[in-house]
């Protein structure tokens, strides 16, 4: 009986080691193809327009001649006011002067004009909301200008001979306003220079 129960158990770890051996592997899960996810573009500011400069000596000299040769013209019997708004700008550029104050019971002319290569400019008095002391969503509201030249062409004026311009009645006390030059068409020097008188 002995050996009976050790054939048995022989016979028993032989079917086991013969099970084990046998046993059938799991196949191997294939490698799943993996996705590689791009980063999102990075977003890129629009190119800067290249900074605007100043006038150079030769544009000043040129500019002064220009303004004196127009003013008996188109500013009659007039003072310059303020200094000359002058700068080298790109298409599409704008150079503005500093802000002065428009006063009532005066009148004003502003003639501007582009050296060469500037074939069309525009030219605007608007009101300097920070001058003014303006809160933004007011600021917004003054944002229209208070005249603008209707020429075109490299020239241009506000306010010309006896059409000058003159604050509207209702305002009642002097407001703080820049001039503000575009060159619409063409890249160059630009300015103006604002003329004044009682009246």
């Amino acid at each position: 009986m002995k050996t009976q129960h050790t054939m048995i158990l022989v016979g028993l770890t032989a079917l086991c080691a013969i099970a084990g051996g046998c046993k059938k592997e799991e196949p191997e899960t294939p490698p799943q193809p993996t996705q590689t996810v791009a980063p999102p573009p990075t977003q890129t500011a629009p190119p800067t327009p290249p900074p605007q400069t100043g006038c150079d000596a030769a544009n000043m000299a040129a500019f002064t001649g220009i303004f004196t040769g127009r003013a008996p013209t188109e500013a009659p019997k007039m003072q310059m006011e303020g200094s000359m708004v002058c700068g080298n700008v790109t298409e599409g550029g704008t150079v503005s002067g500093n802000s002065f104050f428009m006063e009532l019971g005066k009148c004003y002319t502003v003639i501007s004009n582009g050296l060469p290569n500037v074939t069309e400019i525009d030219v605007q008095l608007v009101i300097d909301p920070t001058a003014a002391g303006l809160p933004p969503n007011i600021a917004a509201l003054a944002s229209a200008p208070l005249a603008q030249d209707s020429e075109t062409g490299a020239m241009g004026t506000i306010g010309p001979k006896t059409n000058c311009y003159r604050l509207p009645p209702f305002a009642l006390v002097p407001v703080p306003v820049k001039v503000v030059v575009k060159a619409r068409t063409g890249s160059g020097p630009i300015g103006a220079q604002v003329y004044s008188r009682k009246g």
